[in-house]
């Protein structure tokens, strides 16, 4: 955002001026160091010459807080969302620990103690640091190492830790009328297997088609889908037959869906490979939750609400 501030100003008084790849480096560099700067001082002053022509820019804190006032909410927005995710109250935290360089930024720990009820931050660590150390214990554990390989090091005692995964998204497939029935929510730990029961929507239906999404909107096309798979059925009245979906997910990420007529006991499986999805597209499959709210058709069956899938081609 300053960078876009600077070139902005800079183009306004010398439009004649076309900026160069090397004095865009240049000026991201010095705005970086402006950036550090504002988190100690109310004003950072960059004095550049740049292609032959001096140029001072000026940026004040309150300009800066301006300039990044939505990402400094959205930082909120996610710590929000992991106390949520981890079904834990604000006011049971012990420790508000500082880690990431942008969290030197003023307004950012004036948000994190404003919603912590001013509870002190802990600053005890370098947060460039602490970032680095932990990318190294997962890289670690990760690798498979061996218990005592690590003694005598910074990462002595790393076998008493325990790593959790946990899946990103919400998991789920799509009903006959659209919507996205939820088998694994998100953050759920791994490994994982849910189970429920689905039937047909039309007479004489031969097939189901199940549609595996991952996402957190109610309409499933919305969502992404990770695969599809058919099940053939011996033609019964609707609502009749009844299919498990079953969703297992190992501890190293291996994704199978299996569906079973309960009937016949005839079975159709996928696994599936889950995409590398970038944050952005994670963080839009997550916004997309607020966006409609459709009510789910069910078929009474038995003990419990029997939900329709798609049929068969």
């Amino acid at each position: 955002r300053i960078v876009n501030d600077f070139t902005s100003q800079f183009n306004r008084q010398f439009p004649d001026v076309k900026l160069s790849r090397k004095s865009i480096r240049k000026i991201r560099s010095e705005c970086e160091r402006a950036k550090r700067q504002l988190s100690t001082s109310d004003e950072a002053v960059l004095d550049m010459d740049i292609q032959g022509v001096d140029f001072e820019y000026t940026i004040t804190r309150a300009n800066f807080e301006h300039l990044n006032r939505d990402l400094f909410d959205n930082v909120m927005n996610e710590v929000t969302s992991a106390l949520r995710l981890a079904k834990i109250d604000k006011e049971e935290i012990d420790d508000v620990v500082l880690v990431g360089g942008s969290t030197r930024i003023p307004f950012i720990q004036n948000q994190l103690l404003s919603y912590f009820n001013h509870k002190p931050l802990w600053k005890g660590i370098n947060p460039d640091e602490a970032v680095a150390f932990g990318a190294t214990i997962q890289a670690v554990a990760l690798s498979g190492f061996e218990r005592g390989t690590t003694q005598g090091t910074p990462l002595d005692g790393i076998g008493k830790l325990t790593l959790t995964s946990v899946t990103p998204l919400t998991l789920g497939i799509e009903l006959s009328d659209g919507t996205f029935d939820v088998l694994i929510p998100r953050a759920t730990k791994l490994p994982a297997f849910k189970s429920d029961f689905y039937t047909t929507a039309v007479d004489c239906q031969k097939s189901v088609i199940i549609k595996v999404f991952e996402g957190e909107s109610k309409i499933a096309a919305q969502n992404s889908q990770l695969g599809k798979f058919s099940l053939v059925l011996d033609p019964a009245p609707a609502g009749t037959p009844k299919v498990e979906v079953r969703f297992e997910i190992t501890v190293d990420g291996l994704f199978v869906v299996t569906a079973r007529d309960v009937h016949t006991n005839r079975v159709t499986c996928i696994e599936i490979e889950k995409p590398n999805l970038s944050e952005n597209e994670k963080n839009k499959l997550i916004t997309s939750s607020s966006t409609s709210t459709p009510q789910q058709s069910v078929i009474m069956a038995t003990t419990a609400p029997i939900q329709t899938m798609s049929m068969g081609t």
